[in-house]
């Protein structure tokens, strides 16, 4: 094999990689990085919450919980969904259920629409 020859292939097996790269690893990193931080937020939150909308220590529990109960609730029907439909048929509604969840819970006034937003974001 000629070294041009060489030099293509190799070239093309470090596009490809790269391509793989930011098509497979960066979009899964990021979604786990955003899983990880709907996770955790509330803590990081919870003062600035506490002095906006005056919500006491239950209250962090409460949104936590609402966010893992509606999470784990929707483990089993999306797991049909994702093998009767495929991923590219569910995740992307699912996204925007995190997406409305995410803004009823940044432009919410009371604990209501908080818990309304956490819900959403958990069954997204």
């Amino acid at each position: 094999m000629s070294s041009s020859a060489m030099d293509g292939s190799q070239q093309h097996l470090k596009s490809s990689f790269f391509f793989l790269f930011l098509t497979i690893f960066v979009p899964f990193g990021l979604g786990h990085f955003v899983s990880y931080l709907f996770r955790t937020v509330n803590a990081v939150i919870y003062v600035d919450l506490q002095a906006d909308l005056s919500l006491p220590a239950s209250s962090l529990g409460l949104l936590t919980g609402v966010y893992f109960l509606t999470f784990a609730a929707a483990q089993i029907p999306l797991g049909v969904m994702l093998d009767r439909y495929g991923p590219r048929s569910v995740q992307a509604p699912m996204l925007l259920f995190a997406v409305a969840g995410s803004v009823i819970f940044s432009i919410s006034s009371s604990e209501t629409g908080l818990l309304i937003g956490r819900g959403l974001i958990g069954l997204g």
